[in-house]
């Protein structure tokens, strides 16, 4: 039996989770729901999820998070420049 066919759907249903919230996730939703269908934007996130905690469990990153706001004050400063 195939291991990520119990991981994929977990990993979505982080994601859909996530989504939700005011995070940064979010706002990354939202971001590429501008160019791309509802549910290949989750499958997108799912799958940065995925390598985020492959590093952290790697020990190579410790997350951060941008919060909500993230694209929209980096839009911000692109046009202040």
């Amino acid at each position: 039996m195939e291991t990520s066919m119990f991981i994929k759907p977990q990993l979505r249903r982080a994601a859909g989770i996530g989504i939700h919230k005011g995070s940064y996730w979010r706002a990354q939703y939202y971001h590429l729901t501008r160019r791309m269908h509802a549910k290949k934007a989750i499958v997108v996130i799912a799958r940065k999820l995925l390598r985020i905690i492959y590093k952290i469990i790697k020990g190579t990153l410790e997350y951060k998070e941008y919060g909500g706001q993230y694209f929209a004050d980096r839009l911000a400063k692109r046009k202040a420049s």
